[in-house]
């Protein structure tokens, strides 16, 4: 059930912006990812062995950079969701049901393809976005106590 029509608009506009990264030919998504994976070799470069494989690292470190963006793309989701629509597991379980019609959908994509490791990555982000937003929301709720009690 909806409980906020402004935050389900917004919950959708962001599926809106997942579906349209995961619509990305394979080539385009490693070029937007380029950027972070620079940025991180950058920092560790100074502390790898000399006699590392700088091709295998960078490919590593690619992996991990986009692994974390799929994490950060679902924990947003799910703080969305969980303003959306009640009870909090119907936003948990939309978030599993979307991270999986996404992956669907990369099937179409040239050079994606769907896996079920990323909807698992993808529902790691959102419980760990879970974990963050209920931990904000107790701050708010204590600050508020403390606020009130003055």
């Amino acid at each position: 059930m909806i409980k906020n029509r402004r935050m389900a608009l917004a919950a959708l506009l962001w599926m809106g912006v997942i579906f349209y990264l995961s619509s990305c030919p394979d080539q385009l998504s490693s070029e937007q990812s380029g950027f972070f994976v620079s940025a991180v070799m950058r920092v560790i470069r100074p502390f790898l062995p000399q006699s590392a494989d700088l091709a295998a690292v960078t490919e590593k470190v690619g992996f991990l950079v986009r692994k974390c963006a799929h994490m950060s793309e679902y924990a947003v989701l799910i703080c969305l969701l969980l303003q959306a629509v009640r009870p909090p597991y119907t936003a948990f379980l939309t978030g599993i049901a979307y991270a999986a019609l996404d992956e669907f959908h990369q099937t179409f994509v040239s050079g994606r393809a769907g896996q079920v490791r990323d909807v698992l990555i993808d529902t790691a982000g959102m419980a760990a976005g879970l974990l963050i937003y209920t931990a904000v929301c107790r701050l708010v709720r204590k600050k508020g106590r403390e606020d009130a009690a003055k």
